[in-house]
């Protein structure tokens, strides 16, 4: 399965206002939008939501953050989440 996102390197500022005013170079996200677009279909919401959701997620990874636990899969969540309703983007 080909994945929707391939975390390499990113221009960051700010995550969940816990980071503030850090340009650094930690990776560069790459999404493959064609594959966004089917994830959207399968999930039931929009591309916009699947995006921002996908560039979220990465910048998770990106800042050390993993899922392989469940701990660690219920904090990603948890943010993710909260990126995106600081951003008003729902499931809808």
């Amino acid at each position: 399965k080909i994945p929707g996102i391939l975390p390499v390197a990113i221009y960051c500022e700010v995550l969940l206002g816990t980071v503030q005013n850090l340009v650094n170079v930690v990776g560069d996200i790459v999404i493959s939008v064609e594959r966004a677009i089917a994830q959207a279909a399968e999930y039931g919401h929009s591309l916009k939501r699947e995006m921002a959701f996908l560039t979220a997620h990465s910048m998770l990874h990106l800042f050390g953050y993993d899922h392989m636990q469940d701990d660690e899969r219920e904090e990603m969540e948890r943010m993710q989440e909260e990126i995106l309703a600081k951003l008003g983007i729902t499931r809808d």
